[in-house]
């Protein structure tokens, strides 16, 4: 019963971490859409990778973050940048976009590999950063509170279940692309701006906890 509500809580963590639309969630449509499902289901299989590094970190290493606080506020600080650059190139990934649109040349992608789409998922997995310290406080609270025991199989489990919601959840969107490109059209025509402004929204909220409330 104790390990159910373990694995119960993992699925929660990932639902509060990826169920609503972000970053990860609209490239992995914009994926779907562009190179087609299973490419989507390849390249959700290298962010879910690093997901699952990240929770492992934040949940497995809590203690140790606990006596290195510096390393949390490091990771918030770096978060700043690395979402206004993420911001920065997807802005100008949807002007190129749309300047071929108004050119009305065909655009010849390069055909994907498996590699290169796990790679892909991997690389934008790495730059979500603030999953460390999103587990970290969250397995502090479920721990710390023994709303589920703190062992170390059940951080295992724990962060295992997280990783396998988070690719329930980035599958969905994938099924889903068509839904979105149908009933969504003037979102999924520009989701490269609608990610870029999820990234400057997201930088400049960070900014202000960090600077202003000294988080």
């Amino acid at each position: 019963m104790e390990l159910l509500l373990v694995a119960l809580a993992g699925l929660a963590a990932a639902a509060g971490a990826v169920m609503f639309p972000g970053m990860l969630n609209m490239t992995i449509i914009s994926v779907s859409l562009q190179r087609g499902r299973n490419a989507a289901y390849l390249f959700a299989l290298g962010v879910v990778t690093m997901f699952l590094l990240q929770a492992s970190i934040g949940a497995i290493g809590a203690r140790f973050l606990t006596m290195n606080p510096e390393i949390i506020a490091t990771v918030k600080v770096w978060a700043i940048p690395i979402f206004l650059g993420l911001s920065t190139f997807f802005f100008y990934r949807g002007y190129r976009r749309h300047k071929r649109r108004t050119a009305k040349k065909p655009h010849k992608r390069d055909p994907a590999t498996m590699k290169s789409l796990y790679l892909g998922g991997l690389s934008l997995g790495l730059m979500n950063v603030l999953a460390i310290p999103y587990f970290y406080a969250l397995s502090i609270w479920l721990f710390g509170q023994q709303i589920i025991i703190s062992t170390l199989p059940a951080k295992i489990l724990f962060v295992i279940c997280a990783a396998v919601g988070a690719y329930g959840f980035f599958s969905t969107y994938a099924t889903l692309a068509p839904w979105f490109k149908k009933n969504a059209r003037p979102l999924t025509r520009n989701i490269n701006y609608v990610v870029g402004s999820l990234l400057m929204m997201v930088a400049i909220v960070q900014a202000f906890r960090v600077y202003s409330l000294g988080n």
